[in-house]
């Protein structure tokens, strides 16, 4: 399967997302996760090896095949490779490898690409970040799964509303954060997304990150949810008997009762009526967000 992993906003946590998902998909099969925006996967992931080529590389290489993104990934543990976004010593970077002209020649190429990502065996995750030229959208358009990440915020859910790759989403991972007053559910309504994966931004899940452990050593509750959610979209993907994208549209995905059974995927969470009276003083007036939500819509 092609997991494909964006957000209209960055720093919201696309990498950290992309890694949790590559090892839920890596508990059953092998799987390679890339780094397509140059971002800080290699970081993430800590890897003791430093990679001599990355995911640019291969895309300008005279011949972008699943055989040579293969040879150009680097293991990081059991069934789990990474292929870098960059990479540490410039100079280096392109050697022994074949680059090929671009003009009219760049949809056939990108096709080339398109069928290396998704032919290849077993699962494939891509960390696009924040990056929306045409490759990006033709990976998106071929993806299996395609993951949407925002944070409880404003201007992310601005962002979002007329992003151009809104209408493929299939799941929306909401960084939650405390004192924020748009909640999952606000979000998915404003979205037009039924399915919503909650993640805490927490002290101890960032002490993970930045100690460089957070593939040997991934907390449970961080992981969790996405794993939770890619067994069960595998199962129902076994079910439907399909090979490629698993949903052909936005209204056939939200029209299965699937994503409304399953108790293991927080699937729209209601808020909670009552709070706490520690908590209510960092809540933000509900007419405020509201008003925010509403000025959204008239948007999209």
């Amino acid at each position: 399967m092609l997991f494909s992993v964006f957000s209209p906003k960055g720093g919201v946590g696309t990498t950290v997302s992309s890694v949790l998902f590559a090892k839920s998909c890596a508990q059953s099969v092998p799987t390679l996760v890339i780094d397509a925006c140059e971002g800080d996967l290699e970081a993430v992931v800590a890897s003791d090896i430093e990679p001599r080529y990355c995911f640019d590389d291969w895309v300008n290489s005279a011949e972008p095949t699943s055989t040579s993104l293969e040879k150009i990934s680097v293991p990081l543990k059991h069934n789990l490779d990474f292929v870098a976004g960059s990479v540490r010593d410039p100079a280096s970077s392109g050697k022994g490898v074949s680059s090929s002209r671009g003009g009219e020649n760049d949809g056939i190429r990108r096709q080339q690409i398109i069928d290396a990502l998704t032919q290849r065996e077993g699962d494939c995750v891509i960390d696009l970040g924040n990056r929306a030229d045409d490759l990006a959208q033709e990976i998106i358009q071929s993806s299996d799964i395609v993951v949407m990440v925002l944070r409880q915020c404003y201007l992310g859910l601005w962002r979002a509303m007329t992003h151009t790759f809104r209408e493929h989403v299939d799941v929306c991972v909401v960084i939650r954060e405390s004192g924020r007053s748009i909640a999952s559910n606000e979000i998915a309504r404003t979205l037009g997304v039924l399915t919503v994966i909650e993640i805490d931004a927490r002290r101890d899940f960032a002490r993970t990150i930045d100690a460089g452990v957070l593939i040997h050593r991934t907390p449970e509750k961080l992981i969790g949810p996405v794993s939770s959610y890619v067994n069960d979209i595998k199962d129902e993907k076994h079910e439907l008997r399909v090979d490629n994208d698993v949903f052909e549209d936005a209204s056939f995905r939200n029209s299965q009762p699937f994503w409304r059974d399953k108790e293991s995927i927080r699937s729209v969470p209601q808020q909670k009526a009552e709070r706490s009276s520690s908590r209510e003083k960092f809540v933000l007036d509900k007419t405020y967000s509201q008003h925010l939500l509403s000025s959204l819509k008239d948007r999209g």
